[in-house]
């Protein structure tokens, strides 16, 4: 499933969003042609933060705008596009961003302490944005999410209940924790995925009443 966009409308400029968006494309479009350096210079390593003890290092904040690929990139940019703009809304300007980098460092905190001693640099924005993902669905559980379906060589557009759409997200994650590709950082998307449900009870403790009014 692809999602195309969503039926909620913000109610002002998502200004943080689009600047989120716009760095992560500028960032990539400078360090593309010498991604491998990059992606160690500001990438989280575990193995490099156990040994010099870096947990609050500026890395936990780079690697967020380094990604491997167009796909990478892209993908992550979609995702911030249709669901991170309101989340912003309900947080607000000052809220929003400091969310962000939050998700994205437990997601990159448990990732060091599940793999020690790992020399693979984790990179991209994939741990913050599903931050982002797990205060939508909360926010927003019956938004309409607008998606490509894939059923064999059937193709059709669906609306689809973010809850759903969502939920059947974290759970692909969970079982590609245990059978996908090595390369990806399941671990980072569950973490700050379950980053992200705290820190919205943090941030806005009336959340229920949000969901009321929307």
């Amino acid at each position: 499933m692809l999602p195309l966009y969503d039926d909620i409308p913000a109610r002002r400029p998502a200004i943080f969003t689009y600047a989120l968006i716009i760095a992560n494309i500028l960032i990539f479009l400078a360090t593309k042609n010498d991604m491998g350096y990059y992606a160690v210079e500001y990438g989280i390593i575990p193995a490099r933060v156990w040994a010099d003890g870096s947990f609050f290092s500026v890395n936990f904040l780079t690697y967020m705008f380094m990604h491997g690929s167009w796909l990478h990139l892209l993908g992550n940019m979609l995702y911030m596009w249709i669901f991170a703009n309101n989340v912003e809304d309900a947080l607000g300007y000052i809220k929003f961003p400091i969310f962000y980098i939050l998700s994205g460092y437990i997601a990159a905190l448990v990732h060091v302490f599940l793999f020690p001693n790992s020399h693979a640099p984790l990179i991209g924005a994939s741990g913050a944005i599903s931050g982002i993902l797990a205060a939508y669905m909360i926010l927003y559980p019956y938004a309409g999410i607008h998606t490509f379906v894939f059923l064999g060589f059937f193709i059709t557009i669906a609306k689809i209940p973010a809850f759903f759409y969502i939920g059947f997200w974290f759970f692909s994650q969970i079982f590609g924790l245990f059978g996908g590709p090595e390369r990806i950082a399941w671990d980072a998307h569950i973490s700050g995925f379950v980053g992200g449900l705290l820190l919205l009870k943090i941030f806005l403790p009336n959340y229920q009443d949000y969901q009321i009014r929307h």
